[in-house]
């Protein structure tokens, strides 16, 4: 299969376009759904083996697998902050990939402690290539018995600070950037093929959730020169208005006005045009040109314009060319505030180097 039509198949295009009011918050729900959604496997001690649980459902002091292998289906990503127990490695080493935290691609390293890891695993070599590697032994980590002590959560990524009580040592555990025992949410787990952690901190209480914030409101360079135009007309509508409230009132004084019948007929009813009070009149005449003047301000002008920004959202999220095959990653469009300020270049003025000779 050509990598064309898998990304159409993968990624096909939208049918039927449907702008609504609230779409980014709904896109937001969907992805906070797809992430809580993810299945990651959690030791169960009356089985005595691993089980398929979504995120959602990790608790705290749960002894949690996650692989590098996504053919079972589940995903490489921590699911909650772990404490590292062990790994597939002899040394009992593990390393991630924080880019979700920092934007950084270099590997952390990551080490369990060295007591418990060989506790709960045990050395083999694989006689095809004479590599050793640590397989998990489910008896010793269903028998385990262990208090851990951490601190409160907080929102401080790379801080943590523990202690592992386990058959009468105690085991300090910290975080860092690199080595120590912390595993935080929402990071990869890569070139190891598996890891053991204990759920630490889970949902609102993980690190990454601490340091989350309400998304701001974005606004690009079209939409704030559109908002001063409308306030430009907005002062000028007003203006006309006062203007036609105070001609208004000047002319119902004026005395050939004063006997004209039509202006309050029927006698009692109009209020407009009430030649016995020329004020009251000026101010409701200021209402009724405001009404009759609404429509310099193009209220309508925004209305298309979220079609437009929405319309480019999703082309931009329906392009096969930015379609990643490797990680099954389409383009993605969180927001249609900055659409327009795609592939604009701007160029800002510098001023010119002089060179005398001397």
């Amino acid at each position: 299969m050509t990598q064309e039509k898998f990304s159409r198949a993968a990624h096909p295009e939208p049918k039927i376009l449907i702008p609504f009011l609230g779409m980014e918050d709904y896109r937001r729900y969907k992805s906070d759904v797809e992430e809580n959604g993810r299945v990651t496997e959690v030791f169960d001690l009356a089985s005595g083996e691993f089980t398929k649980v979504p995120w959602k459902d990790v608790k705290v002091g749960n002894f949690v697998r996650v692989t590098c292998d996504t053919k079972d289906g589940c995903s490489p990503m921590i699911p909650a902050d772990l404490s590292l127990l062990a790994t597939s490695a002899e040394d009992g080493t593990a390393f991630l990939e924080t880019a979700n935290l920092d934007g950084e691609t270099n590997l952390k390293l990551r080490e369990a402690p060295e007591g418990l890891h060989k506790h709960l695993t045990k050395v083999t070599t694989n006689s095809a290539d004479g590599t050793r590697s640590a397989e998990l032994q489910a008896d010793a980590l269903r028998s385990l018995k262990a208090t851990l002590q951490c601190s409160q959560p907080d929102a401080l990524i790379y801080d943590f600070n523990a202690r592992l009580e386990w058959m009468g040592q105690d085991v300090p555990l910290n975080g860092g950037s690199s080595a120590g025992q912390f595993l935080q949410r929402s990071t990869k787990l890569r070139n190891t093929k598996w890891c053991i952690g204990v759920a630490v901190y889970t949902g609102k209480e993980t690190k990454i959730q601490k340091n989350m914030s309400e998304p701001p409101n974005k606004v690009s360079a079209i939409e704030r020169s559109l908002n001063t135009f409308i306030v430009y007309i907005f002062v000028f509508q007003s203006c006309l208005c006062i203007s036609g409230a105070v001609g208004a009132s000047i002319w119902i004084n004026l005395g050939s006005t004063k006997g004209a019948w039509y202006l309050s007929f029927p006698q009692g009813i109009s209020t407009t045009f009430n030649t016995t009070s020329p004020a009251s009149s000026g101010f409701f005449s200021f209402f009724s040109f405001l009404i009759l003047l609404s429509l310099l301000i193009p209220i309508s002008l925004y209305v298309s314009v979220e079609f437009v920004k929405v319309f480019i959202m999703f082309q931009i999220s329906s392009d096969r060319e930015m379609y990643v095959q490797e990680d099954d990653m389409p383009s993605r469009a969180r927001t249609s505030g900055l659409c327009e300020e795609l592939g604009q270049v701007t160029r800002q003025a510098t001023t010119p180097l002089t060179f005398r000779n001397r």
